[in-house]
């Protein structure tokens, strides 16, 4: 499996941090506006919570995917999981951590574990699928900067 791991510190609580994480409301600020991803479906009207399921839409180029992802752990203000059940991706896990640094500082930890589409030739497109992922988390970095910085 193909791992991504990113780190981002805001100037924000631990608490603030979270609830804008586990709004589901917020997961469309967090994506490039040229993927348009849009939330379609979704069990839970603002915060997630273990075995939650939310299917999404997005855009890569001129093909449109759908993704269904079930939120498989959830402990509050540390961490929750998310896996996705059907999609692009032969596998994918993104496990989302919290941290308190202080009561005004928050470290934003992503571990993303995935297997790469297109069996058998995804030795040959993970270049492309890494490059994507790579640059939509740096467009959320700036989101998160912007929307959790106080």
């Amino acid at each position: 499996m193909e791992t991504i791991e990113r780190v981002l510190i805001v100037n924000s609580s631990i608490e603030k941090v979270w609830d804008f994480f586990t709004n589901h409301k917020n997961l469309e600020k967090l994506n490039p506006p040229e993927i348009r991803f849009r939330v379609v479906n979704s069990v839970f009207d603002d915060k997630i919570f273990d075995g939650n399921i939310i299917t999404y839409k997005f855009q890569v180029m001129f093909f449109t995917f759908t993704w269904v992802s079930k939120i498989s752990a959830v402990k509050e203000y540390m961490y929750f999981i998310d896996k996705m059940i059907k999609g692009p991706f032969k596998r994918w896990y993104h496990f989302h951590h919290f941290e308190k640094l202080d009561n005004n500082k928050t470290c934003i930890k992503d571990k993303i574990l995935y297997e790469p589409p297109f069996y058998p030739v995804s030795f040959f497109t993970n270049g492309f699928v890494r490059n994507k992922l790579e640059y939509i988390f740096q467009y959320r970095d700036k989101v998160l900067q912007k929307e959790l910085n106080q």
